[in-house]
């Protein structure tokens, strides 16, 4: 339930032009997720939304509002 429920908001997001930020402790992730399901289905996300999205940081991001 947890990936689709990460697959959805990513569609929504790159579908309404949005900023999605996912926020995970490592530690977490690999007691939760050792496969790496999680980060793999972002980027294959990504890799597939046709220039759409991009996996970027924070500091990016708001780089990128600061200067408009």
């Amino acid at each position: 339930w947890f990936l689709e429920s990460i697959r959805r908001s990513l569609e929504w997001t790159l579908d309404n032009n949005a900023v999605y930020d996912f926020l995970a402790h490592p530690s977490c992730l690999s007691v939760e997720d050792p496969e790496c399901k999680i980060i793999e289905l972002i980027c294959r996300i990504v890799a597939r939304s046709q220039n759409r999205g991009v996996v970027t940081t924070l500091d990016k991001i708001a780089a990128s509002i600061a200067a408009n």
